[in-house]
């Protein structure tokens, strides 16, 4: 694993990119930040189911992260995105924050709902077996990687957002 950031202060987080160092292949991340909005979120997961794309879903500070496991060629990462971009344009898609540090007491927001399906048995699509692990690691879900990747960890800065979880907390309780 690897950390292109040197020095590090309060407005920084680390996330994962989308790329690896070990092969072209990418993985496909989402997010959507408040207003939470339930035909956004339905049809994320509907696209992820799609394109036979592991997901796992959890709650942020500031909204809902969509992650995955499953590694697309650049040509699929791009199709999928195509399709999602629209939800959230502001959203680079190029890295996604994987440890509850931004903000204080975010620990028990980060792992109060996770949701994971399982697309392992899809023989066109495969998993990294690292990001598998740390996935399988940090909330418990069960992924099955097959592919070695090494992980690529970048820092980048973030500004300080308030927000409130009623309505994606109202939403998570109710598929629960």
């Amino acid at each position: 694993m690897t950390n292109t950031f040197k020095g590090r202060s309060n407005n920084w987080t680390r996330g994962l990119s989308v790329t690896n160092l070990t092969n072209k292949a990418r993985f496909f991340f989402f997010e959507i930040d408040f207003p939470f909005i339930e035909a956004h979120h339905r049809k994320i997961v509907e696209t992820y189911a799609k394109y036979g794309i592991d997901l796992l879903i959890h709650r942020s500070f500031n909204g809902v992260h969509y992650l995955s496991s499953s590694l697309l060629s650049k040509q699929g990462w791009k199709m999928v995105l195509s399709e999602l971009q629209e939800i959230n344009p502001k959203f680079p898609a190029l890295c996604l924050r994987m440890k509850p540090n931004k903000y204080p007491n975010e620990e028990s927001i980060w792992y109060n709902k996770s949701v994971a399906v399982y697309n392992n048995e899809n023989p066109e699509m495969t998993n990294s077996l690292e990001l598998s692990q740390l996935l399988n690691k940090m909330f418990g879900s069960k992924f099955k990687g097959m592919v070695h990747t090494e992980l690529k960890f970048v820092n980048y800065k973030m500004p300080f957002i308030t927000a409130k979880h009623l309505d994606i907390q109202t939403y998570l309780n109710h598929v629960r």
